[in-house]
């Protein structure tokens, strides 16, 4: 059975909402808005981001946020993939001497350079980094214990890597962003477009933000100032976080302010700059991976009916070149939640016995895959009181980027397949050695005599969708066929099987998706 993975009700929405601009160079002037009620339902980021960000004075009289105007430069052209840099990860354990002890801190290392002097340097800086940044924050930090303190790579791509620290679960407590091709470590201006008044932007974000949590005087000690010029960052795929140390700006406890991405991508274009990959750089060429330069916001509602509620999610995408094909995207992407919640049945369902919320079904749309100019979105949805998600309505979604179209999700691994009958042979030999593992292994019942029997490419066709299906943004892909609810006989769930892309495909990704 397809696993859910269910986000409660009190998730918000984090956006942050800039003015439209044109031509190269241009100002906003927004109107601060306090963030809509309604956004409490809506699925996103813990930290909640109303809808403007600003540097604003406050008119006595009326009480009206006056915004100041900002020069903004747009990049002239946005890339269309983030191509994932070919190194891995080593975590040598650190012992480091700190002002509360010593710390046991797992650091972050890399390995697949082909120049080997770079890596040694670029290594070398790394550690100073990470462990300098440890010992202040261990002056700042109010207990008396060691810490647990860890690492997160957020951007990889592009030759860029970013690192940031971590305790526990908190969010990053201090960020480094490097450039692969020469070791050079950016600062928050190297990241914005030149000539745009970043500080006065980031400052508005920022505020507006900090107000929107309605935890002003938790955060901070005295009003919020503006930020430096090497204020400490922490840039990810999807968001910019603005770390502040304990006392900067206002702060009262080191802390970091998520900004997403999608609402400054017109100015922060450090990613679209450094896109020569150049294979040769690196050893590794297979962790090489074209991912989608694009947003996805995981939206959340809940819908009220006379027997219970349906929690939908749903993604909402941004960022894409193609306006037009961007809107068709969400409009189709909503429709396939409202396809569900107009069907007669969910008039029958109920919630699950001695469960003390109201929800009845769930329906979810995730996207899968989103590389190499392809999105794929897998919708299920799933009735508490059985347990188990409802048949029929268990589909994928395919969108070609590139061409500007939604295309049938199996088309392009059926024609590939038809170039030659030994790949159909091979893939269908693989299918059956998975099918059996997974049955036996993940679902526990045994369906051997029925794959033995039922099991060919028409079965395949008529009962199941051919997709693919991605885990990281540098993780190689996987050929997945969902097999729909009652294909087998005594199986009313949905069955899905992965077959790794390379056990298939012998050409390279980028010939085979036509990238």
């Amino acid at each position: 059975m397809l696993k859910l993975s269910l986000r409660l009700a009190s998730l918000m929405l984090s956006t942050v909402i800039l003015a439209g601009c044109g031509g190269d160079s241009t100002k906003v002037n927004p109107t601060s808005k306090k963030a809509s009620p309604s956004s409490a339902a809506e699925a996103g980021s813990n930290n909640a981001q109303p809808q403007n960000g600003g540097e604003s004075t406050k008119d006595a009289s009326t009480s009206e946020v006056k915004v100041q105007d900002i020069k903004l430069v747009k990049k002239k052209e946005k890339t269309k993939y983030l191509i994932s840099n070919g190194i891995e990860f080593l975590r040598p354990e650190r012992v480091i001497n700190t002002s509360k002890g010593n710390i046991r801190f797992p650091l972050v290392q890399i390995s697949g350079l082909s120049d080997k002097d770079l890596e040694k340097k670029l290594n070398s800086t790394i550690e100073s980094d990470l462990v300098n940044s440890i010992k202040d924050y261990a002056i700042e930090a109010d207990s008396d214990t060691p810490m647990e303190l860890y690492c997160n790579v957020g951007l990889n791509a592009n030759n860029l890597l970013s690192i940031s620290i971590v305790n526990l679960y908190s969010p990053p407590l201090d960020a480094f962003l490097y450039r692969l091709t020469d070791g050079k470590k950016l600062a928050l201006k190297d990241i914005f477009t030149p000539g745009s008044d970043f500080t006065p932007l980031v400052n508005r974000a920022v505020t507006e933000v900090i107000a929107g949590t309605g935890s002003e005087e938790n955060l901070l000690r005295e009003p919020f100032s503006s930020i430096r010029k090497d204020q400490s960052f922490f840039l990810t795929e999807t968001e910019l976080y603005i770390i502040f140390h304990k006392g900067e700006c206002g702060f009262s406890e080191r802390n970091s302010i998520a900004l997403p991405l999608s609402s400054i991508d017109d100015y922060v274009d450090v990613s679209d700059r450094y896109t020569d990959v150049n294979s040769s750089k690196y050893e590794k060429t297979n962790l090489i991976v074209k991912k989608n330069n694009i947003f996805t916001t995981q939206k959340g509602n809940i819908v009220k009916r006379s027997n219970g509620e349906i929690w939908t999610y749903y993604p909402e995408m941004s960022g894409l070149n193609n306006s037009e094909l961007q809107q068709a995207i969400n409009t189709r992407l909503k429709d396939a939640v409202d396809e569900v919640l107009k069907s007669k049945v969910l008039d029958s369902l109920k919630k699950k016995t001695g469960d003390p919320g109201n929800c009845i079904a769930a329906i979810q749309l995730d996207p899968v895959f989103n590389s190499y100019g392809f999105l794929y979105i897998c919708r299920t949805v799933y009735s508490f009181a059985d347990q188990k998600n409802l048949p029929g309505y268990t589909t994928v979604y395919a969108f070609d980027l590139n061409k500007g179209a939604e295309v049938n999700p199996q088309s392009l691994l059926l024609n590939y397949l038809k170039k030659d009958i030994n790949l159909e042979g091979l893939f269908m030999d693989k299918l059956s050695v998975e099918m059996k593992q997974t049955c036996s292994n993940l679902y526990g019942f045994n369906l051997d005599d029925q794959i033995n029997s039922l099991l060919d490419m028409s079965f395949v066709k008529n009962k199941g969708f051919l997709f693919f299906r991605q885990y990281g943004s540098v993780e190689e892909a996987y050929i997945c066929v969902l097999f729909k609810e009652n294909s087998f006989k005594g199986v009313s769930s949905p069955i899905e099987c992965q077959i790794p892309f390379r056990d298939i495909v012998s050409i390279p990704p980028e010939d085979f998706f036509g990238r």
